[in-house]
């Protein structure tokens, strides 16, 4: 708890949205930060100790979502 109540004083002092300024978020920041440094999926899993796969990937929806649109080209950029 005296974590939580430090990270959330930082936040209030940084006027960061409470929802995101949680302990959870470094879990969270570690994951992507491992997958944009080509990490691969099951060696996260194993390391954030999850039961399964399945359970990393929710932890990467977002950032699976917007990768997949940064490496998509448009039909407008060969124009």
């Amino acid at each position: 708890s005296g974590l939580w109540r430090t990270i959330q004083r930082l936040g209030e002092w940084a006027n960061i949205d409470s929802a995101q300024c949680v302990p959870h978020m470094f879990r969270r920041t570690f994951a992507v930060n491992f997958m944009r440094q080509n990490g691969d999926i099951y060696r996260l899993s194993k390391l954030m100790r999850h039961s399964s796969v399945d359970v990393t990937e929710i932890y990467l929806t977002s950032y699976l979502q917007s990768e997949a649109r940064h490496r998509v080209k448009s039909v407008l950029d060969n124009l």
